[in-house]
């Protein structure tokens, strides 16, 4: 039907692939990763550390953390797939600074408000059979390029609401990959708070009810007609697009800010 069609996704700064490599590893950053150096004296070292007013590497981690701030800094511009997102003025961008959650909100005709949720942490962990079907045909060079040219598969829960609150909330849970979204479920919550609050109570609720038929099962002509309506309503190859490079443009940005945090922490007495 025309609607996983894979699109070319504008490429995200080429430190996407470095940052969710990042994520995923042991250590945060395998830049700073180096073993402790054991002590031969613990209680000499020990000594020796408190008779000083602050650590005697402080200074030295400050000024590499410094340097890699400096070099996630040399540009600030916005990328020009962002800009041209917010010029279209469809979608508004709901993210706090320091949060992991993004939202993509948008009213539709006089009384439905449709949102695309997608998280940070979900670039860096791909579909599980997304995952198996790629290392079953690339090797890890051919992964690397690939990640630049596609970005990683985001997933996404979209909903659309209206304001009657006793019509509820439909739901399509799928991925955002390879510049098109591929749905897997779509819920319909006769309570809305039960689709967006997220306690513990409210979780467990969620696992108890129907969550709906498997996408892929239903009836061509009736997938071809959710594709519309989500179509219809912005949520289209574009957004599939934009989804992934903005996730690795704001985790950038978050470990820019974090950085700095981290400075600022060793630095203040």
């Amino acid at each position: 039907n025309g609607k996983t069609n894979v699109l070319p996704l504008l490429s995200a700064r080429k430190l996407h692939s470095t940052l969710s490599t990042a994520i995923t590893s042991s250590s945060p950053r395998a830049a700073f990763s180096r073993p402790l150096p054991r002590q031969c004296n613990s209680s000499k070292s020990f000594h020796a550390s408190i008779s000083h007013s602050k650590g005697m590497v402080d200074d030295d981690l400050v000024a590499t953390i410094k340097k890699e701030l400096q070099y996630e800094t040399d540009s600030d511009e916005v990328p020009d797939f962002l800009q041209k997102f917010k010029a279209q003025k469809i979608f508004q961008i709901l993210a706090e600074p320091g949060s992991n959650e993004i939202v993509l909100a948008r009213d539709f005709g006089r009384d439905e408000r449709v949102e695309v949720r997608f998280s940070l942490d979900d670039v860096a962990q791909p579909d599980e059979q997304y995952a198996n079907e790629e290392s079953e045909e690339m090797d890890d060079d051919d992964d690397d390029e690939m990640d630049e040219a596609l970005g990683k598969p985001t997933a996404v829960e979209i909903s659309v609401s209206k304001r009657n609150p006793d019509a509820g909330v439909i739901v399509f849970d799928g991925l955002a990959e390879a510049g098109s979204f591929h749905i897997h479920t779509i819920r319909h919550f006769e309570d809305r708070n039960l689709a967006f609050d997220n306690s513990a109570t409210t979780e467990y609720q969620r696992r108890t009810k129907y969550i709906g038929p498997v996408f892929e099962e239903l009836d061509e002509e009736v997938q071809g007609r959710f594709w519309d309506y989500l179509e219809e309503r912005g949520v289209n190859n574009s957004l599939a697009e934009f989804i992934p490079d903005y996730a690795a443009y704001r985790e950038n940005q978050e470990y820019v800010k974090w950085m700095g945090d981290v400075i600022k922490f060793v630095q203040t007495s």
